[in-house]
């Protein structure tokens, strides 16, 4: 969350919001007069968001769509955020999808991607037993999906998670 700096007013969407965890924290931080939609491809997923909307009193906007055809204009957001999501996505979807979330990104507007870091220790271990085994250098694979996608100054940033690679890009 802090590498997506987000101030109060702006409209952020979470693409792949899964339960709705990070995108109740982006309207915590957007506030009032902001705005934060979750995005999920699966009707389960976007279920249990509302649900947990709903219980904290939260006014935020979940739907079902997918990456690659999102129900919005186009320059929506300031923000978009993807959490341990874009992995799931074959290379071709992962560009059609990170186009597509362009287009819904206001110019300037900012993309932070979390995605798993390969590993050969337990992180490594459990990718594989989900069929998700990554190449070493998928940081550097998604860096340039994300360039390919049109975005610009795509920095992977270096942190030092173990489990997880953090990308920052702008429209």
């Amino acid at each position: 969350m802090k590498a997506a700096r987000l101030k109060a007013g702006e409209a952020v969407l979470d693409v792949g919001c899964g339960t709705g965890d990070l995108t109740l924290r982006a309207a915590r931080r957007v506030g009032a007069e902001g705005r934060s939609v979750g995005i999920d491809a699966s009707p389960d997923m976007i279920k249990i968001s509302r649900r947990k909307a709903a219980k904290k009193g939260r006014d935020v906007d979940f739907r079902i769509a997918p990456i690659e055809n999102l129900p919005f204009a186009d320059g929506e957001f300031d923000v978009a955020l993807s959490s341990f999501m874009i992995h799931h996505l074959p290379d071709d979807l992962k560009l059609r999808g990170l186009a597509e979330v362009r287009r819904v990104l206001k110019p300037g507007g900012r993309l932070v991607v979390v995605d798993l870091k390969p590993g050969k220790g337990i992180v490594g271990f459990f990718s594989h037993l989900i069929g998700h085994r990554l190449p070493d250098d998928y940081g550097q694979q998604l860096r340039s999906i994300i360039s390919e996608a049109g975005f610009e100054d795509v920095e992977l940033l270096d942190a030092k998670n173990k489990t997880a690679i953090f990308l920052r890009a702008t429209r």
